[in-house]
């Protein structure tokens, strides 16, 4: 069973790169011969396999895309006030897209008004 989860959490995780990939590539006729995006990724947390693994199976989407991912994480699932500082500072700086498993969707307006500010698409489970 927990073969299973971690390939269904891989298979999601490499779509949402794809679609990041195509997003950006449709805004961007050059080709991508190197890292020319990055995408900021913030997890819940990293405490646990589950998490560890999906940062693995990211990874390795990004490798065959070409894309730069830069992964951070709260330091637990409920810590969502350090969850936004890290996805605000990510948006500071120069990423192209963002993908969140947020802590709390209920604290998602700041960042979300934010990257719709910078003009960058983020992928995240909102209400």
């Amino acid at each position: 069973m927990k073969i299973f989860i971690t390939l269904f959490y891989f298979t999601i995780i490499s779509f949402f790169i794809a679609i990041v990939a195509f997003f950006i590539q449709k805004n961007d006729e050059t080709a991508v011969n190197e890292e020319n995006y990055t995408v900021g990724v913030v997890f819940k947390a990293m405490d646990s396999e589950h998490w560890l693994s999906v940062r693995s199976g990211m990874i390795e989407a990004a490798r065959k895309h070409n894309m730069k991912l830069i992964v951070m994480s709260a330091e637990n699932e409920i810590a969502y006030a350090q969850q936004n500082k890290i996805i605000n500072d990510l948006l500071d700086n120069k990423i192209d897209a963002l993908i969140v498993s947020t802590t709390n969707i209920f604290h998602t307006d700041d960042f979300m008004k934010n990257a719709k500010l910078k003009n960058i698409p983020v992928f995240t489970k909102r209400i």
